[in-house]
């Protein structure tokens, strides 16, 4: 909350003025919206499958990073791309990207996801790179947009 004073003095008259201001509330509605603001996904089309692509989160950011820093200098630029790709994959056809992998327990959900993805012909990762791409780009406009309105 900030608070503001003024003095005025007019003919030997003085008037204190206060000015009170009142932070925005978040609430458990309006959370989620934050939450989500700027959060959205597109369907890409490649060869017949349909991929749902989606914004990664601040959480999935970190995730992604933390599991490129597993590697050394040579390897983290291809490791980055595939966990950013394995968290923004939503699902293939309406099944989750997890459910892809059949093999031994690998760990997380990341981690079968970033299988699956290492798997796919480059030619498909580097198209659904560049669609990722463009929606971080489409979804940063559209906060900024939103922002402006208000």
């Amino acid at each position: 909350m900030t608070r503001k004073k003024a003095t005025i003095k007019s003919n030997d008259d003085e008037l204190e003025l206060e000015k009170e201001t009142k932070a925005p509330v978040v609430s458990a509605p309006n959370l989620r919206d934050l939450i989500f603001l700027g959060s959205i996904e597109r369907v890409v089309d490649i060869g017949g499958f349909r991929f749902k692509i989606r914004t990664l989160s601040g959480r999935q950011q970190k995730a992604a990073l933390a599991k490129t820093m597993q590697h050394d200098e040579e390897e983290r630029l291809s490791v980055l791309r595939t966990s950013i790709l394995a968290s923004a994959i939503v699902d293939v056809n309406g099944v989750p990207l997890e459910n892809a992998y059949d093999g031994d327990d690998l760990g997380t959900d990341l981690d079968r996801k970033m299988f699956v993805v290492e798997g796919l012909q480059t030619s498909v990762v580097d198209k659904l790179y560049l669609a990722y791409d463009d929606l971080t780009k489409q979804s940063s406009a559209d906060v900024e947009e939103n922002t402006l309105k208000k």
